[in-house]
């Protein structure tokens, strides 16, 4: 099932909730789903307290994205046995994400993104194999990353900015071969810029502005031929770093190396790259 709601405040009342629904598209399920779902307003104050078991045949939860809602996320979420999303971003919601989530094997996509998240992340979270996005920035997560996560070879989309995340990247992440996004600014790791970044030869973009991680910036970042927006900064580590091979990247339109502690001229080729408008 997926829902497209219109424009304006969310009330807590069913009728209201469901005369702001346009354009239902059902799939598996049937219209009354919704007729017996109980405690509609403490649901909506309170995502905890959501009843699912209803909604069993639901493919995407995307309705309650962006409606200032408070309270924590639903281990309860596991119950819907076709989830194929979980967006939940925007909202006010606390405490951490349920490790019971790494059960559902049809998951492509969570976003929690612009909540109050703690904790860290969940090593259960790469039992699903299906994940292609997982998007949390903009929380008050912390902890290291799990090395499990390099099980998620299907993952397009790894974006964990503006968290409190520390520690070293995973060595287990050079498995992510399938990556297209990966995003780690604003946080509070330590080590060096993985060489293993090499193998992420589809990647488009790829942003590490003050992560907390060390330079110089491994020269195995010539590789990366697809990469249209490249952004690092702030990195800490030896003075008179070399300026890294960047003319294999003719796709680029966005290039940030600011405080990188780069020395020596500019390459000749940077004025010859026709695609790149910010740099």
């Amino acid at each position: 099932m997926q829902w497209k709601l219109t424009r304006g405040k969310w009330r807590p009342r069913l009728l209201d909730f469901v005369s702001s629904i346009e354009d239902a598209v059902v799939k598996r399920a049937s219209e009354k789903a919704f007729e017996s779902l109980p405690d509609v307003e403490k649901a909506i104050s309170e995502l905890s307290a959501l009843k699912l078991y209803t909604l069993e045949e639901l493919v995407a939860f995307r309705i309650l994205k962006g409606q200032d809602l408070p309270g924590t996320l639903p281990p309860e979420l596991t119950r819907l046995r076709y989830l194929q999303t979980i967006d939940l971003s925007r909202n006010y919601l606390h405490g951490t994400i349920p490790k019971q989530w790494g059960s559902m094997m049809n998951i492509s996509k969570i976003a929690l993104l612009g909540n109050r998240l703690t904790g860290s992340i969940p090593v259960e979270i790469a039992n699903i194999s299906t994940l292609r996005v997982l998007e949390l920035w903009n929380n008050q997560m912390s902890g290291n990353l799990p090395p499990e996560l390099g099980n998620l070879t299907q993952i397009q989309t790894l974006g964990i900015s503006s968290n409190y995340f520390s520690g070293e990247l995973p060595a287990t992440l050079a498995k992510l071969t399938t990556l297209l996004e990966f995003r780690i600014e604003d946080n509070q790791f330590s080590g060096k810029i993985p060489d293993y970044i090499q193998n992420w030869t589809s990647i488009t973009k790829l942003m590490i502005q003050g992560s907390g991680l060390k330079g110089p910036i491994p020269s195995e970042i010539s590789r990366l031929r697809n990469l249209t927006d490249l952004r690092i900064s702030d990195l800490e580590g030896p003075e008179d770093a070399p300026m890294p091979q960047l003319n294999s990247m003719t796709k680029l339109h966005t290039l940030v190396l600011r405080n990188c502690n780069i020395s020596g001229k500019l390459h000749d080729y940077l004025g010859t790259m026709t695609s790149l408008k910010h740099l």
